[in-house]
């Protein structure tokens, strides 16, 4: 029998040993962060308010709480997705109207997702966590329905646009299916160049983002299968706060608002695309409708 003998210092062989152990660590920690997501600092689960027509205030709901029967697969399934910061006013606006208006239209299925977004710290952390957690939460609605199609629908409200598109791409990494559908309203903007959260196509089946900001455009990459713009400068006194959200809500259940097809504001503005294509806006958009379209709000 041979015998071989190392030659290295038991200084290496400690440091091999030291490296293996971290190693270890650094992949248990990522193993943990798939499933709870416990690894990040500071970064809390979010919350998910099953909420339905005979019950508005609704009830908190965790993925050991959903059964076959927790929702009903026939109908879509709507995930309302908080994104004002934490240091902003405590509001109920960011759901309020969407809820009202998925409810009236008989959505059986409605999830308020909030969670606690500072913008002054970690937000790109935060936002990859929080959509982690979305991801796992829609996962586990597949595994324990056992439905190979869901009607997904996630509804981003600033940040919480960020959120959704982090969940799609978690969703088709987790189950190989991807969410029906991705509207961001007003994604912030500071997140865009930050390609876990960026918006994108392939995310969802199809993926409209709205914008308030007229003189956005053009001035940041394309997210999305279809862009509105918002002109409301004759009436932004009538929308205070979280336009893009107003709006979009009043469409749920009304055609009235359409948008029209245009290469520039400054065309918009002149009446020089009047006479181009247009699509109606908002939740009942078609969903062949590709490009930038601008919506006259008043």
């Amino acid at each position: 029998m041979k015998v071989y003998l190392s030659n290295e210092p038991s200084f290496v062989k400690d440091i091999k040993m030291i490296g293996s152990i971290l190693k270890f660590r650094t992949l248990s920690c990522f193993l943990l962060l798939l499933s709870s997501l416990s690894c990040i600092k500071g970064v809390e689960e979010p919350t998910f308010r099953y909420v339905t027509a005979y019950n508005k205030e609704g009830q908190l709901m965790r993925t050991e709480d959903i059964e076959k029967t927790s929702v009903n697969v026939l109908k879509p399934i709507i995930f309302i997705i908080n994104g004002l910061d934490k240091g902003a006013a405590k509001s109920d606006a960011w759901y309020k109207d969407l809820m009202e208006e998925y409810l009236e239209r008989q959505v059986h299925n409605v999830f308020l997702v909030d969670w606690k977004f500072d913008s002054k710290s970690h937000a790109s952390n935060q936002t990859q966590s929080t959509g982690f957690f979305v991801g796992e939460f829609i996962r586990v609605i597949f595994n324990k329905t056992g439905e190979s199609y869901l009607d997904i629908h996630l509804v981003g409200v600033l940040a919480g646009s960020r959120v959704a598109a982090v969940a799609g791409k978690r969703v088709l990494e987790l189950t190989g299916r991807k969410v029906n559908r991705i509207t961001a309203l007003d994604p912030t903007y500071y997140l865009i160049n930050d390609e876990n959260a960026k918006i994108d196509i392939g995310d969802a089946n199809f993926v409209d983002v709205v914008h308030s900001d007229l003189s956005k455009f053009g001035k940041f990459p394309e997210e999305g299968h279809v862009r509105f713009y918002l002109d409301d400068e004759e009436c932004r006194k009538d929308f205070t706060e979280l336009i893009a959200t107003k709006l979009f809500a009043s469409s749920i259940n009304s055609d009235k608002f359409k948008g029209v097809k245009c290469g520039s504001v400054e065309d918009f503005k002149k009446g020089k695309c009047e006479k181009n294509e247009s699509v109606v806006f908002g939740e009942n958009v078609d969903k062949s409708a590709r490009g930038d379209y601008f919506v006259a709000v008043c």
